[in-house]
């Protein structure tokens, strides 16, 4: 029993120290560690002093949908709806839905899609708005949640000069994800 129970806690103390370093990351120039929830401070003491230091208040990200109404020149083909083409210098309508900068839904003619090309270059699902709009330009409406008890939140970004460039991004002062 007592060889059972010392292999139970070997193997609980190896999971829980691989569950940890999935929260950390190693600093540019050295091969320290900083870990989601660190400080400014902390993370500037681990890894040196950054190439770029920028700090802005940032409104929330909630749920958007962007929509855009494309003018189409030529017959556009809906790939999953055999037969159907759109008529010569048809406008086409696209909804774009955003959770946390991330498309999460794309609707094209009422029809649900995970990637298209309307636009260009093709626009998918987990794209960025940044991308998304690079690819589309600006939509024609954003619909967002109107929350005025949202405050802006204080996001600090320090960028290091390595191959790529690595940026460390804060809010409130603690590190949430990094670039």
């Amino acid at each position: 029993m007592k060889k059972n129970q010392f292999r139970h806690t070997f193997i609980t103390i190896i999971l829980i120290s691989f569950s940890l370093s999935t929260y950390a990351w190693m600093c540019p120039a050295n091969f320290n560690q900083v870990g989601v929830g660190d400080s400014v401070e902390q993370v500037k003491q681990q890894c040196g002093t950054p190439v770029s230091e920028k700090t802005e208040m940032r409104e929330p990200n909630g749920p958007q949908e962007w929509k855009y109404f494309i003018l189409v020149s030529q017959p556009y083909q809906l790939t999953y709806t055999p037969g159907f083409n759109a008529p010569p210098r048809a406008t086409i309508r696209m909804t774009v839905t955003f959770v946390n900068d991330r498309a999460i839904n794309i609707m094209v003619e009422e029809q649900s899609l995970t990637s298209t090309s309307i636009c260009g270059p093709t626009v998918s699902t987990g794209d960025s708005q940044k991308s998304v709009e690079r690819s589309c330009g600006k939509p024609t409406f954003i619909q967002k949640q109107n929350d005025s008890t949202t405050k802006p939140i204080p996001t600090t970004e320090l960028i290091y000069n390595s191959a790529p460039p690595n940026t460390f991004i804060f809010e409130y002062g603690r590190l949430t994800t990094r670039r």
